[in-house]
């Protein structure tokens, strides 16, 4: 088995360079930092694939790894589509309310004791 295994020798498989300021959630990008996650689980996984020394369960743990990272990815669009579609019907429905103010206070209500 050869440990001097480096995927980062070839550059084209470097990880990006540290930015040296760690970030808060709300700053945090979970879209592009599970893509770069991809992208680099992918260049690790390809470039383990010509290696013979790495064992068989390495390599199929790093298939895992991307399957992992592409149901996240899958899950995170779901929730945003969810969310933007959750969006648009609270703002007709704000819309509806305003037209027919009589509907208001019985929609707070039902709202109300729904949600306690």
């Amino acid at each position: 088995m050869d440990f001097d295994f480096d995927p980062f020798v070839d550059k084209t498989l470097a990880p990006p360079a540290y930015e040296g300021k760690e970030k808060t959630l709300d700053e945090l990008d979970l879209s592009n930092s599970l893509l770069e996650q991809y992208h680099l689980a992918r260049r690790l996984q390809v470039a383990s694939e010509v290696d013979q020394s790495i064992p068989l369960n390495q390599k199929v743990q790093s298939s895992n790894s991307l399957i992992a990272i592409i149901a996240s990815i899958v899950k995170l669009q779901v929730d945003l589509h969810n969310a933007q579609n959750c969006a648009k019907m609270e703002q007709v429905l704000i819309n509806v309310l305003k037209r027919h103010p009589t509907l208001q206070d019985e929609f707070l209500k039902d709202l109300k004791d729904a949600t306690t």
